[in-house]
């Protein structure tokens, strides 16, 4: 019978590895933290791996450290996870590290979840059922069954201890089941450590993900570039022919240095590939709070590894495999581009466990969920592979008056009057209320256009019947684009890239336009902006002239916007690719509208008086 790995999980201090030393019959390398010094340090610094036996079962214990700074070993081993002991200390309750290994339980088996609440002795008893109450809580909001198993436990009552652990292992008994192993497939190992055994070689301890690992039989280490055949096998220090999926395997091999590397994944050859950039699957956090803007850096945990990469979210489209819409920031659905700071490993093949992925920001320690987003790689992008990006490219504009029986409209304000209409000719536009119509040229030359629709219009839209100057309250707004209903959305003004320098034939999609780079004719200026540093009320001194006095007011009083968000702090730090817009003036012909001045950040550079910005500035845009 196959083996079920268990994570051992909790924040730190709350008794993860005193719980694991009481309950396991053999512990493997650095299983209770042997590296910690004596009367001194006592927290778990690395992944630990023993077992014990349930009904004739083997369940392999992996100890995962519990302080914010060693997620990534956390991250490493949560592929693995088939069912998961999270300990939770009654006297501190949830925790910021008992949330976030919680989450991580809700990905890989929230079905096979068990509690341990610990240090009980330090509370009173009447107080239990309230952090019971609490746990289940934040059980369900992560989304994991709050009837979950919740074992009390104090490991200090030796008495007490041993009817815990006696009920907890009943509960672990219930859980066990037969997984589904891959052992059909190519063999990758998911190396944990390495070390050095005098006179016979270098030990490397990990897990086998998927296929048998076997004696004599070639492996690859793609990190060292090196294949080398294992000389002895062994799983809980039995010896052994071969290891299959799932399992724990001890590999003798030689002439490797053991400190050339530590988590990595090892395979046979040709079942590992190097991946610089690639298209994953987006499956959001809900508790991440933050923005998630294209182009943001982010920690990807892949292949065992946690590397830095440059996030482009992009909407694949279903009528056209091979185009994707460019997003500006991370929506749901879409997919997202990840170029990675250097290579990492993955499975040539697909669905395999090494190919998920987690992307967080591990830098904001003690600043809510850390996890932004998770997913599998959809395809591995070569450097000479093309795929066609767009991006949608919008205009505002405002219905005049209606004609032609309600299915003819005037439209002002979209368009400026030296404005090549051709370009924009057939195009589909989607009034507020829903309507569709087409672009079918200019009326007059002050740069209105006509739309035409199928259907005639509702009656709340201005008519033509008096010939006389609509009033306010009778224009109506026409949508500008998906994701704000204010403007005209031209669903075919699309502008197309490629992830490799290689210039786009626009002549192989059916629908793409010949515009300016991007996507419409070119209606702005290109600075470069000298300032002493990125705050915003120092950038926008710079870029729109204004007093510093002025500037503060305009913050202040919720007249800036960045990325279509309000900012009022003054010190914010301006980003690459982001868009700061600043009120200037009312829109006359329809209050809900004003004219602002846009910047739009396109690169930064440190020199030695501060900082150079590359800019596109619009002096007179149309706004909420």
């Amino acid at each position: 019978m196959a083996s079920l790995n268990v994570g051992v999980l909790g924040h730190v201090d709350c008794g993860k590895t005193s719980l694991t030393k009481r309950i396991a019959e053999i512990a493997s390398t650095s299983a209770f933290d042997a590296h910690a010094l004596k009367g001194g340090r006592k927290n778990t610094l690395d992944l630990g791996f023993s077992s014990m036996t349930i009904s004739g079962r083997r369940l392999a214990l992996i100890d995962c450290p519990g302080h914010a700074a060693l997620i990534r070993a956390v991250l490493a081993a949560s592929t693995v996870f088939d069912i998961a002991i999270v300990v939770v200390d009654a006297s501190n309750g949830v925790q910021p590290q008992t949330a976030e290994h919680l989450l991580l339980c809700s990905i890989f088996c929230p079905n096979r979840i068990v509690i341990v609440l610990n240090k009980i002795d330090l509370i009173e008893k009447s107080k239990i059922p309230d952090v019971e109450k609490q746990v289940r809580k934040a059980l369900k909001a992560v989304g994991v069954s709050s009837d979950s198993s919740i074992v009390a436990m104090s490991l200090n009552d030796s008495h007490f201890a041993q009817e815990s652990i006696e009920k907890l292992k009943e509960v672990l008994s219930q859980m066990i089941f037969e997984p589904l192993r891959a052992c059909e497939k190519k063999m990758i190992l998911a190396a944990d450590h390495c070390f050095n055994i005098k006179g016979k070689g270098v030990v490397i301890t990990g897990t086998v993900l998927q296929g048998i690992l076997r004696v004599n039989e070639d492996l690859e280490i793609p990190k060292l570039q090196v294949l080398r055949k294992p000389k002895m096998l062994e799983t809980w220090k039995q010896p052994v022919e071969e290891v299959r999926a799932g399992e724990r395997a001890a590999v003798l091999v030689s002439n490797i240095d053991a400190d050339s590397f530590s988590r990595t994944l090892i395979a046979s050859p040709g079942s590992l590939r190097s991946l610089s950039r690639c298209i994953a699957s987006v499956e959001p956090v809900p508790f991440f709070r933050s923005s998630l803007l294209s182009g943001t850096k982010m920690h990807i945990s892949i292949g065992f590894e946690t590397v830095m990469a440059e996030c482009q979210f992009l909407r694949p489209q279903p009528e056209c495999p091979d185009e994707f819409e460019q997003l500006r920031s991370m929506e749901s659905p879409c997919v997202v581009q990840l170029t990675f700071e250097r290579a990492v490993f993955v499975a040539d093949e697909g669905n395999s466990p090494c190919s998920f992925l987690m992307a967080s920001r591990l830098e904001q320690q003690r600043k809510g969920c850390r996890f932004a987003f998770h997913g599998r790689v959809l395809k591995i992008v070569d450097d000479t592979t093309s795929l066609k990006r767009f991006t949608r490219k919008c205009r505002q504009g405002v219905v005049e008056r209606v004609e032609g029986g309600r299915r003819t409209a005037i439209c002002c304000g979209m368009l400026k009057k030296e404005t090549k209409i051709e370009l924009f000719k057939n195009m589909i536009v989607q009034l507020e209320t829903g309507e569709e119509g087409r672009i079918e040229g200019s009326f007059g030359r002050n740069g209105k256009i006509r739309l035409t629709f199928s259907s005639a219009l509702p009656d709340s839209l201005p008519s033509n019947k008096k010939r006389q100057k609509p009033v306010e309250d009778q224009r109506a707004n026409v949508s500008v684009a998906m994701l704000s209903q204010r403007l005209v959305r031209i669903v075919q003004s699309r502008c197309f890239s490629k992830f490799s320098n290689e210039a786009n034939s626009a002549s192989t999609v059916e629908r793409a336009v010949e515009f300016d780079e991007d996507g419409l004719p070119k209606d702005y200026k290109a600075k470069t902006l000298k300032a002493g540093s990125r705050r915003l009320d120092t950038f926008l001194n710079r870029a729109t002239g204004k007093s510093s006095s002025q500037i503060e007011k305009l913050i202040m009083g919720g007249k800036v916007r960045v990325n279509e968000e309000v900012h009022t702090k003054k010190a914010y730090n301006v980003q690459k690719k982001d868009i700061v817009d600043v009120w200037n003036k009312a829109y006359q012909e329809n209050a809900v509208l004003a004219h602002v001045e846009r910047t739009e950040i396109v690169d930064y550079e440190v020199t030695e008086q501060g900082y150079s910005f590359q800019v596109k500035s619009w002096r007179n845009f149309f706004g909420r």
